[in-house]
Formats: C-alpha cells, sequence, structure tokens
C-alpha cells in the first residue's frame, strides 16, 4: 500500500521531451533566472559570459528573449541547454510533465516557434 502522501509522476502524455521544447528557457524578464553561489561554482570559468548582475544579484543572461545557454538547431528542430551538466539549480528542479513543465509549455510553446522562425529567416538572410 502507497502513502497516500507520497510523491507521483504526472504522465508525460502530450508533453514534448526537454531536447524538443524548451519553453522554459524563453523569457523577457532579465531577472528571470537566479543563479545562487552553488551555481555559480559550478558554472565555473563560463559565469561570466552566461550570466549578468541586476542589482546585486546574478542571474543567467537572456537575449532575444531567451536564456543565452539555449542552443536552437534550426536543422532538426531540436533545442538544447550549452551548460546542461552544470544548469543552474532552478533549472534542474523543473521536471518534465510536471504543472510547472506544463504551464512554461502552455504560456511559452508560441515564443519557442518564432524563435525558430526567426533563426530561419537570418539563416535565409545569410
Amino acid at each position: 500500500m502507497t502513502d497516500r502522501y507520497e510523491r507521483r509522476a504526472l504522465p508525460v502524455i502530450g508533453v514534448p521531451e526537454c531536447t524538443d521544447c524548451g519553453s522554459c528557457c524563453f523569457n523577457a524578464h532579465p531577472a528571470y533566472i537566479r543563479i545562487f553561489e552553488r551555481d555559480a561554482e559550478l558554472i565555473g570559468a563560463q559565469l561570466e559570459s552566461y550570466s549578468v548582475m541586476l542589482d546585486g544579484k546574478r542571474y543567467m543572461r537572456f537575449e532575444n528573449g531567451r536564456c543565452v545557454a539555449l542552443r536552437l538547431d534550426s536543422a532538426t528542430g531540436s533545442v538544447g541547454c550549452s551548460i546542461y551538466a552544470i544548469r543552474p539549480d532552478v533549472c534542474r528542479s523543473l521536471e518534465r510533465g510536471s504543472g510547472e513543465c506544463r504551464s512554461q509549455l502552455e504560456m511559452k510553446w508560441s515564443r519557442r516557434e518564432a524563435a525558430f522562425v526567426a533563426l530561419t529567416a537570418s539563416s535565409a538572410d545569410a
């Protein structure tokens, strides 16, 4: 018999693999992903290129409405985190299929799609 308070994973039906999504990596607010001391230690020498200081606190840097660590592959339509192994704790804690994941997916999928359209357009211009 299971404990009624046991945490159960939600089914991930309808939720794409993280490498096919990346919706959680989009935001217009520059203070979206906070980097704490433990995160800064993990990111190490790459910290300056991936982060910004705002009001004395460190955050992941965002450009064009997305985290600079997010890589988009227009050929495959996949996404990936260039610092996945050393990503901040807040990123690690977001579980695929969780309520927060589903919320991010619903709110931000169109931003992901727009980023691919822009990427494809800029590749065509080059």
